[in-house]
């Protein structure tokens, strides 16, 4: 790094002087007025005892703390911005045929917690079985209670498993086109 009274013809690129040896870049800028220039930079805080190598250090973490604050910063908003979206509910159908191949994909929907519907499965459930009794039987929402749920759309299964939970016996089944979970309730 250049001293006070060095200059900083010696520590430019040559690629850079290949231009023109007395210019860097810029017509109206000479060597010479960026030697004063650092040294200007390098005369700001004489009383502090820093070596120019401090300085430059200095200015690197100033500015690198800057860049990291306003990273920080961004990601913090967006991070905000992504958690204070609002989703709309749809009412949720009586079952989720109309949505197979949708693979993956989730849906938000309003439902009331009920017991009459027949579902097949268990946590994993065949399209056609009833939403609002999946729901009590998953143990996601209760009985006759209103809520705002998440469900994923997924691939058929090759079986899908009977139990009883929540008071609900769902029924086995073999192998069926498509199928959904409810992934959870929102508020």
């Amino acid at each position: 790094m250049p001293t006070s009274n060095q200059t900083l013809t010696t520590y430019i690129p040559r690629a850079i002087l290949s231009f023109d040896e007395n210019t860097i870049g810029e017509p109206s800028r000479t060597v010479k007025d960026i030697t004063t220039d650092v040294k200007e930079l390098v005369d700001v805080t004489p009383k502090a005892g820093l070596s120019t190598t401090a300085k430059v250090l200095i200015v690197i973490g100033v500015a690198t703390v800057a860049a990291a604050v306003v990273a920080v910063g961004v990601t913090l908003g967006i991070m905000l911005n992504a958690t204070t979206a609002t989703t709309t509910a749809m009412a949720a159908p009586s079952n989720l045929v109309g949505y197979r191949g949708n693979i993956n994909q989730s849906y938000v929907f309003a439902l009331t917690g009920s017991r009459s519907g027949t579902i097949w499965g268990t946590n994993i459930y065949t399209d056609d079985s009833d939403l609002s009794t999946a729901a009590v039987h998953s143990g996601i929402v209760q009985y006759n209670q209103t809520s705002v749920i998440t469900v994923t759309i997924l691939a058929g299964q090759s079986s899908y498993t009977s139990t009883t939970q929540n008071g609900i016996t769902s029924l086995s089944y073999g192998s069926w086109g498509g199928s959904y979970t409810i992934v959870s309730v929102i508020g």
